[in-house]
């Protein structure tokens, strides 16, 4: 089924923690250095968890609150960690750019499509974010793969050196 997501912006996900649900829901709260970070009522015990993040809205990357490398790979990672249909509601100030972007990268990364974030007009998913939570992924998953290919050919190796007579040598098959 996959991730299901909710952008939101600060004043309708302070409202919707506090309503009641049926489902569990998560949480990434993105806020900037210039604006308060909300608390969430731990309560609710629907709400499974939450991921302050902080990091303004520019795609100036390098600029001294922007988005980094590590923030994606701590958003990535985070959802990695999710059960495979939760619902996940991302807000930022407005919910227009910070929290499209960061919705619109897990979609892609976990649902295969990122359309609706990037074709639905109240949106206007910032780049800069949607490029590092990508690039945590890539990155992620690059080291992973090549950690399970040495991995096989570790195990490869091993087999190797069993069927052998000690000198590196496999045995020939028989027939």
């Amino acid at each position: 089924m996959g991730l299901r997501f909710k952008v939101m912006n600060r004043a309708d996900v302070l409202k919707f923690v506090h309503e009641f649900h049926d489902e569990p829901f998560y949480v990434i709260s993105i806020h900037s250095s210039a604006s308060f970070e909300p608390q969430f009522d731990m309560d609710n015990e629907c709400l499974k968890d939450v991921l302050y993040m902080q990091f303004s809205d520019t795609d100036e990357q390098g600029y001294y609150d922007a988005i980094t490398e590590e923030d994606g790979m701590k958003i990535y990672r985070w959802a990695k960690e999710l059960p495979d249909d939760a619902l996940v509601v991302v807000h930022c100030r407005a919910g227009g750019s910070r929290s499209p972007a960061v919705v619109a990268a897990l979609s892609y990364i976990f649902n295969g499509n990122d359309d609706e974030f990037w074709k639905c007009p109240p949106y206007t998913p910032n780049f800069l974010v949607y490029r590092f939570i990508l690039y945590a992924w890539a990155k992620y998953e690059l080291f992973h793969m090549g950690y399970e290919k040495l991995q096989k050919n570790l195990d490869e190796f091993s087999r190797y050196r069993q069927g052998s007579h000690g000198n590196g040598i496999m045995k020939e098959e028989v027939s």
